[in-house]
């Protein structure tokens, strides 16, 4: 590929990983690089663009609503100075990734500010104006036992394969279709990923997904 068809600016960072964002790209026309534009990127989600901006508003105002001790611990996660050592044994700066700082904002501003407990109230709250078609719409029974969880894009999206001749910590040797998990004691199958329990994770053990590897 010719030289003067690569945009090397289009590799370089817009803003910092614990900056809010306030630029972003937008496609290329008719072969021009593409085009920096200020302001973070709209989401396409009604719900999660309303979210963002009611975040951003109570951030900017220090978090009115939120308990003494809320609000002690977000000044102390966001806005003090941490260090952490590297590898090489010197004290760098450490700071939160800002969907990390966002997340946990958002979670709090729902829950303890809003008093949101279900979906149907935060749709009734944030999803625009089909809000209450959108909360009628929300089956009781998704209400009864509320969920809260966020998704965060990290620099990798599978765990790492284990080191050669590695088990998993307090493992077991399976040594065929008769093998249990050594935590749901459900009968497994041969696989070959190994799982923190002892299971593998082809042999579906879905009470023990998270994976950590040991030298053992």
């Amino acid at each position: 590929m010719p030289d003067d068809a690569l945009n090397l600016s289009a590799l370089e960072p817009l803003f910092a990983p614990h900056e809010e964002p306030d630029f972003h790209r937008v496609r290329a026309k008719d072969g021009q690089p593409a085009e920096a534009k200020r302001g973070r990127r709209p989401s396409p989600i009604v719900l999660a663009q309303n979210l963002r901006r009611g975040v951003k508003d109570w951030r900017e105002t220090d978090y009115p609503g939120a308990g003494d001790t809320t609000r002690e611990l977000l000044h102390d996660w966001f806005a003090c100075e941490h260090l952490i050592e590297n590898a090489s044994g010197e004290r760098v700066p450490f700071r939160y990734y800002f969907c990390q700082r966002e997340a946990i904002e958002t979670l709090i501003f729902l829950y303890e500010v809003r008093g949101v407990r279900g979906l149907a109230r935060l749709m009734d709250e944030f999803a625009g104006p089909d809000a209450a078609t959108a909360a009628a719409g929300v089956n009781p029974d998704d209400d009864r036992w509320a969920r809260y969880a966020f998704k965060l894009a990290t620099y990798r999206s599978k765990p790492a394969p284990p080191p050669r001749g590695a088990r998993p910590r307090g493992a077991a040797r399976h040594g065929g279709s008769t093998s249990l998990c050594r935590r749901t004691r459900s009968r497994l199958s041969p696989g070959t990923v190994w799982n923190c329990c002892g299971a593998r994770v082809s042999q579906g053990c879905k009470t023990c997904w998270t994976k950590r590897w040991s030298r053992n």
